[in-house]
Parts: C-alpha cells; structure tokens; sequence
C-alpha cells in the first residue's frame, strides 16, 4: 500500500511532544527538524512541510526520507501503547444546533438555505461535555436570530496530537426520544429483515 506522506507528516507534528520516546540514533535529524515546525490542528495547514521540504533541508535522497518518515511514524505509534501515557493538554468543544440535513431534503433548494440561517456552529472551552439527551442553552446566541438551544443528538471525539475536539450536534427541536424513535425505525427497516 502507498504511503501518504502528508498525512504521516502531519502526524508526526501533531505529536512532535511526544518524539522524545523515540531514542534511535538514526531519527535524530528528521526529529530534529519536525521539532522545528508549528502547525495548527487541520490537515490543511500549508505549514506543513512536504516531503520535498524535508529532503531539501536535510539533504536526504527522496528513497532515504520516505523510509525514514514510514519508520518514525511506526516506532512512535508502537511507543504510544507503554508508559508513560499520552497527555490531552486541551479539550475544545464544537456545537452544531441545526436540523439535520435529511430532515430538510422535501423542502424546496430556496427554503432549506432559508432554514440553515438559522443554524448555530460555535467553537468553545467547556468545563463539562454535555451527553447525548442533554438540553443545552447558549443564551448569548438568543438575539442573533438563530437556534440557541436542544437536545443533544450525537457526541463524536476526535484526538489530534495534544489536543481532544468534541463534536456536538443539536436538534433544536426534537428530543431524545426522537431520535430514539428513528434509530429503531433505521435498526427495523435496515436489520431486522436481513435476519433469518
């Protein structure tokens, strides 16, 4: 299978806090140079070194830094599983209050854009992630015109590098128990036939 190096580059700075478990002498150099690089937590930061950068700046051959990259972003996630454990120093949440898009698609094209207005997509610190089922209420978003309170529907955990991103999305109409209701609807419709 092809290596995306892009990718395994921008796992590697995502844990560069975390090379220090790496001891072997023949990643020194490329460890010393991802160290060098700052980045933010998308894939699509363009300070993302490419391979050519690394093989520029190292004076590497293109083969020697490909092998070189496969082989650190292996030993340290092997390293990962032992002691010590891997430290989340940041828990950013995002909540999404917004009607589902498959609830919209029997309105017209004009009247969906017209209902999205309405949505609420903030990205915030919280000391506690709500569970699904909650009712949350983000009063300073009351008199912008959009939705500012429902039930939780869905909590997704996402962990890059150093940092924990909670993706939270909001019904602001219908509760849990609606939900529940299309879940075991989609589990009669999708499953339950396929039995026996």
């Amino acid at each position: 299978m092809a290596a995306h190096y892009y990718k395994i580059i921008y796992n590697l700075l995502s844990l560069k806090n975390e090379l220090y478990r790496i001891k072997e002498a023949k990643f020194a150099e490329l460890i010393n140079e991802l160290r060098k690089h700052q980045i933010q937590r998308t894939e699509d930061d363009e300070r993302i070194p490419s391979l050519v950068d690394l093989e520029r700046n190292l004076g590497y051959k293109r083969a020697k830094i490909s092998k070189l990259i496969k082989e650190l972003n292996y030993e340290l996630i092997l390293s990962l599983a032992g002691d010590p454990p891997v430290i989340i120093n940041r828990v950013v949440h995002h909540i999404c209050i917004h009607e589902p898009t498959e609830e919209l698609w029997h309105l017209s094209r004009k009247k969906r854009d017209d209902m999205m207005r309405y949505n609420t997509w903030l990205t915030i610190e919280l000391p506690r992630t709500p569970s699904i089922g909650d009712t949350i209420f983000i009063r300073f978003v009351d008199e912008l015109d959009k939705y500012y309170h429902g039930t939780v529907h869905e909590v997704q955990h996402n962990i890059y590098g150093d940092c924990q991103e909670i993706y939270i999305e909001v019904h602001p109409y219908k509760n849990y128990y609606h939900k529940w209701v299309s879940l075991k609807e989609e589990y009669e419709r999708d499953i339950k036939p396929n039995r026996f």
